[in-house]
């Protein structure tokens, strides 16, 4: 990247259907951010499914933890975030959308 705009996904199909969100009992990730402004921090983002029992598989939203809702993000230092404990996640389907909008995120539960 050139760019200081530019940004980066990585993403995967790591559970593929095969967990419900209600089957998470631990998560976290590290970040470590060089510089930045203030609320800029590697963001989780995690499509969903908001009816398993469907045999509907398009893209339904995605539910995203950032975490300077919750925590001061540090610049030159590792930080890790338990994203069940904070708060920081909303989601772009609805329902949810509704319950966790961007403007007010929710904890995991």
């Amino acid at each position: 990247m050139t760019d200081p705009a530019d940004g980066l996904a990585l993403s995967g199909a790591v559970f593929d259907g095969a967990v419900t969100l209600g089957d998470i009992e631990a998560w976290s990730y590290g970040t470590y951010r060089q510089s930045g402004g203030d609320a800029e921090a590697i963001s989780l983002q995690l499509n969903v499914d908001y009816d398993a029992t469907d045999t509907d598989g398009s893209w339904q939203g995605r539910l995203v933890f950032e975490p300077y809702y919750s925590a001061t993000v540090e610049t030159g230092v590792w930080q890790t975030w338990d994203v069940l404990a904070q708060e920081g996640w909303w989601a772009t389907g609805s329902p949810d959308n509704s319950v966790c909008p961007i403007s007010d995120p929710c904890t995991w539960d």
